[in-house]
């Protein structure tokens, strides 16, 4: 990688299409993955203040160290989440023709995290629900335009393709999350049957 970190960092932000063609040959996957991890422990940090206001309501003395341990306890959970990203994502880009890796994959996604940054002083500082809400989706969008773009590049692959590879997150979970609340209703109603229906 040539130039300054503030460089890299403002071609990842504002000139994102330019710079993860030029990633795409060699995709940098320390340094990725350390912009994942950091973007998500920041977060993460600065959220435990709206969990312990939360925590405060149910179990005041203890809100403030729950709000921490739950924090800590949703790292995994967030690098669980990284890696399944990915995961979706290569397998639906070479299912559209695309021929790149996972690896340089994570790398790219890693950097396409950056947005995330801005969520931080909102996130620590306002109290105001609707402004953090336009923040986080304004955030959102970015991340996802950003990740279309590295996509592109690094399976060489057209803008519907890219587009569709990101939808296809959001669709399993749906699709998932559908079937879990589908069994579960449907084990409640069997049981209501089962017992009152004789």
């Amino acid at each position: 990688m040539t130039g300054s970190v503030l460089e890299f960092i403002y071609g990842i932000l504002f000139a994102p299409r330019a710079t993860f063609g030029r990633l795409s040959d060699r995709p940098p996957l320390a340094f990725g993955l350390i912009t994942a991890a950091v973007v998500s422990v920041l977060l993460l940090l600065a959220n435990v203040r709206s969990l312990a206001a939360v925590l405060s309501q149910i179990v005041a003395p203890q809100a403030g160290l729950l709000a921490g341990m739950l924090a800590v306890a949703l790292l995994p959970l967030a690098a669980l989440g990284f890696l399944f990203t990915a995961a979706t994502y290569d397998f639906t880009a070479q299912l559209l023709g695309g021929r790149g890796t996972a690896v340089g994959l994570m790398a790219l996604l890693g950097l396409a995290e950056l947005p995330r940054l801005a969520l931080l002083p909102v996130v620590a500082f306002v109290d105001a629900a609707w402004v953090v809400i336009l923040v986080a989706v304004g955030v959102t969008i970015w991340v996802a335009v950003l990740r279309v773009l590295a996509i592109m590049a690094l399976y060489r692959i057209g803008t519907g393709r890219a587009v569709v590879t990101v939808a296809a997150v959001p669709v399993l979970v749906a699709i998932v999350a559908t079937v879990i609340v589908g069994v579960f209703w449907g084990t409640i109603v069997s049981m209501v049957f089962l017992t009152y229906g004789s």
